[in-house]
């Protein structure tokens, strides 16, 4: 199983953060792949490998270079996530691999939850068992059905869901709607065996957790040797 990164020129900085916490939290087997703009001016672990897909692109555009990486690649499941979605704790790595394998075995389901984002939305229902998880299903009329919290995709389903020029809230909020007309399945569990701080937001440092519910804190010795590696701008520090 592949983890998949868009970055961009805008957010590229936080790769070596996202990346030490990765390799710290989850493991440095688990391969990395990561889109961006322009060539980095850093190194990445050896378990991440850096393509780029062309210049930088603004916001209202950014699904043109999602759709562009997702063409890339020939995984038939693949784990989402985004730059900022920073790990705060150790993954359960046996359920990640259960959830992937069930995914493949059912191709009706087209993104299996690894967070709270289900577990916390209307209209969640009971679904099934899986060794020790209890899984949930999400409602298709529910806010953020469809939802860019990490999560292990059906990438053809994805790809359905996805239209040129649009931003990532845009991408979300439409998604709904497509997701929910193409019939396909949205599953979570109860134990959500992936958790992590959204560490920008509004553009801002935030390692408290901020909006997310229930909020995942940082520990406070990564927070402390992210800030001595000076991998921490003074935009988001401000």
């Amino acid at each position: 199983m592949r983890v998949l990164i868009y970055s961009s020129d805008k957010t590229q900085w936080s790769l070596r953060p996202f990346a030490y916490l990765f390799n710290r939290y989850w493991s440095i087997e688990t391969p990395v792949k990561v889109f961006g703009n322009s060539p980095l001016p850093f190194s990445l672990p050896q378990n991440f490998q850096y393509e780029s897909i062309g210049e930088f692109q603004p916001v209202e555009r950014w699904s043109n270079d999602f759709i562009e990486a997702l063409n890339r690649l020939d995984d038939e499941v693949i784990c989402i996530m985004l730059d900022d979605y920073w790990l705060s704790r150790y993954v359960d790595e046996r359920a990640v691999g259960w959830c992937y394998e069930y995914m493949r075995a059912h191709p009706g389901v087209a993104r299996f939850d690894l967070t709270t984002d289900r577990l916390y939305a209307r209209g969640v229902t009971d679904y099934a068992h899986l060794v020790s998880l209890d899984l949930i299903k999400s409602d298709p009329l529910s806010p953020y059905h469809f939802s860019l919290q990490a999560a292990l995709w059906r990438r053809e389903s994805l790809l359905q869901c996805l239209r040129p020029n649009e931003t990532p809230w845009e991408v979300e909020i439409r998604g709904d709607e497509r997701l929910r007309n193409s019939g396909a399945l949205v599953l979570g569990t109860k134990q959500a065996p992936v958790s992590y701080t959204i560490a920008i937001q509004k553009g801002h440092f935030e390692p408290g957790g901020g909006y997310q519910t229930p909020r995942h804190t940082m520990n406070a010795g990564d927070v402390a040797y992210i800030t001595q590696q000076g991998w921490l701008p003074e935009s988001v520090l401000a």
